[in-house]
């Protein structure tokens, strides 16, 4: 993209491994932890994408065992470069992603000591967070688009605005929500219940009383896109804009963050 002057914000590059053999050293499962979107393979067809590709990697060197992914917070992230380095081919990039994560979870998988036991913890949280409603703006611009299309074709800009109507006609002010954490031995895991923008997850890690952390997104429950305060100023882009879909308000990353780190510290 020509037009492109810098990164919006950061990725988050961590895989996280979580390995689990029988008592003869034999490999019974192992989980893991990357954030990016799956949504490399296109159409309308059902595919495990990447993480497809990586589940049979690594069942080909470790043999039938079950591999447990876990999406990491990536909901304005993806594999598009569009710096244009490392060229992006719909039909096989999947697979060279899938094989990529692959080779870091057997190698990282090696490198792991295990444990005769290890400590587990459950805790969860629910909480009540305000949703966003249309602006006077949002709701006159919704009208004067019905207006002049009405021949009810079925366009983005048409869902926006019926849902504007919709919202402002029937108004939803809050929403309920789960915030729920593990731990399996030295591991915090956090589940959130929304398509969580990576600095949410990168706070989480930044503050967790867990020296390794899996955080994962889509998890009881959805939200929508979750993003930033400073993601919903700058207003670009579907990931922020008001929706049937993506509805909460500014304040819920905290709420989210918050809620993660304060339940962490509670099972650590």
């Amino acid at each position: 993209n020509p037009d492109l002057d810098r990164n919006a914000g950061p990725v988050d590059p961590e895989v996280g491994v979580i390995r689990i053999d029988d008592a003869e050293g034999r490999p019974l499962a192992v989980l893991v932890n990357f954030a990016c979107h799956l949504d490399v393979v296109g159409g309308t067809e059902y595919c495990a994408d990447y993480p497809g590709e990586m589940n049979r990697i690594v069942k080909k060197a470790l043999g039938s065992v079950p591999v447990l992914f876990f999406n990491g917070c990536c909901g304005d992230i993806n594999h598009i470069d569009f710096w244009g380095k490392h060229p992006y081919d719909r039909a096989t990039h999947y697979k060279k992603m899938g094989r990529i994560l692959a080779g870091d979870v057997i190698a990282i998988r090696e490198k792991i000591y295990t444990a005769d036991e290890a400590e587990l913890g459950a805790a969860s949280v629910k909480l009540t967070g305000d949703r966003r409603q249309p602006t006077e703006a949002d709701v006159a611009w919704a009208k004067e688009y019905l207006a002049a299309h009405t021949d009810g074709a079925l366009t983005s800009d048409r869902a926006y605005a019926e849902a504007y109507i919709d919202l402002s006609e029937n108004p939803i002010l809050t929403k309920e929500f789960e915030v729920q954490v593990l731990k399996i031995g030295d591991v915090g895991i956090s589940a959130l219940p929304s398509e969580t923008f990576v600095e949410i997850g990168l706070d989480i890690k930044a503050n967790s009383p867990f020296a390794n952390n899996f955080t994962v997104e889509l998890a009881n429950g959805c939200l929508g896109y979750v993003s930033t305060a400073l993601a919903q100023e700058q207003k670009g882009g579907y990931e922020t804009r008001l929706s049937r879909y993506t509805y909460m308000a500014p304040g819920t990353a905290k709420q989210l963050s918050g809620a993660a780190v304060e339940l962490l510290n509670k099972i650590h």
